[in-house]
């Protein structure tokens, strides 16, 4: 599961890791509700990695969102860790930079109407898009294999 963490709302995707494909999923308000809503999605769907875009600016550099989701990451974690009920996950971040850009050109492509929340779910797409394909993705994979082996 991926999100796209904005000031009003949060683009959800998931992915499928066997075949590494991600889709978008929805938006959520990012409100008081946020993180039991989340702490629902990653127990229904049996989540165990997350990841959570990272705002960096075309240099690589952080932003003031940067700082945000960070931020936002942190009580997230919090969050989980003093719900028992949830299940251990991986959690990571990854670098995002002009993932609403590229989540508006494709879906101008489809030549239907679409909505800001369009975008954010989009952009969690490309997100997590991009790290399935990546190096980090295999290693957590495994990681999580391992965990299960083990319990």
């Amino acid at each position: 599961m991926s999100l796209d963490v904005g000031d009003k709302r949060i683009g959800v995707a998931f992915g499928e890791s066997g075949i590494r494909i991600a889709v978008p999923y929805r938006t959520i308000d990012n409100d008081e509700k946020t993180m039991t809503t989340l702490a629902q999605f990653i127990n229904k769907n049996d989540i165990d990695i997350l990841v959570v875009g990272r705002p960096i600016d075309q240099e690589g550099r952080a932003t003031e969102q940067t700082a945000k989701t960070e931020e936002f990451m942190k009580k997230m974690m919090e969050a989980l860790l003093a719900d028992k009920s949830n299940r251990e996950i991986e959690l990571a971040s990854w670098g995002e930079s002009g993932t609403s850009m590229i989540a508006e050109d494709v879906l101008k492509k489809t030549g239907r109407s679409y909505s800001k929340g369009d975008i954010d779910m989009q952009a969690a797409a490309v997100i997590l898009q991009d790290f399935m394909e990546s190096n980090e993705f295999g290693r957590l994979v495994k990681k999580v294999a391992e965990r299960k082996a083990a319990a």
